[in-house]
């Protein structure tokens, strides 16, 4: 894995939200290197895959996670991210720094493996992807995108995200959405 970003410390109260965990947690940004285990958590996590693209699993989806870019946009803004417990790769994201301005970050996906999904792990790391965000890069603002056919609104609702009003369609591999776009200042 890639360089070890933040660490938090178990039974860490996190911005007034205490949670005590038995597991030691870590962040790292990963490259290609770490594609086997990116698409270890993309293969454990087969309801994303029929909600958004409407199969339960995709081919080479680790590398085109690692190495997909918006328009305009250099491999250097982007940073995937594991979220390691106990050593095991257990959820990624995808942020682009400066994009679609220099005061954004975008988050293009996080995601985790079905085992771990309600465990509270979205949450911390969602926080410290936000504090990478606004306090080490100096952005002002978080953007991400929505599929309508993936439930998961209130999530981002409850860390805080609005949406804009903008739409765009989502054109997945046997499924036609649209993809909603929220934004937290």
């Amino acid at each position: 894995f890639g360089p070890l970003l933040d660490c938090l410390e178990v039974g860490t109260a996190f911005r007034g939200v205490h949670m005590t965990f038995t597991n030691s947690f870590v962040m790292r940004r990963v490259g290609l290197e770490s594609e086997a285990a990116v698409q270890e958590v993309l293969d454990a996590a087969p309801g994303y895959h029929l909600r958004t693209e409407g199969v339960s699993t995709v081919a080479g989806g680790a590398h085109g996670a690692l190495t997909a870019l918006p328009p305009n946009t250099s491999i250097e803004q982007k940073h995937t991210l594991v979220l390691q417990v106990d050593g095991r790769a257990v959820g990624f994201a995808d942020v682009i720094r400066g994009f679609p301005d220099s005061e954004t970050a975008y988050l293009g996906l996080l995601l985790f493996r079905e085992s771990e999904q309600g465990k509270g792990w979205g949450q911390i790391f969602y926080r410290k992807i936000e504090d990478l965000a606004l306090r080490e890069w100096g952005c002002h603002r978080i953007r991400l995108s929505v599929v309508e056919s993936n439930p998961v609104a209130p999530f981002w609702e409850k860390m805080g995200f609005r949406f804009t009003g903008d739409s765009k369609p989502h054109e997945g591999l046997a499924l036609s959405s649209v993809k909603q776009v929220m934004e937290k200042k």
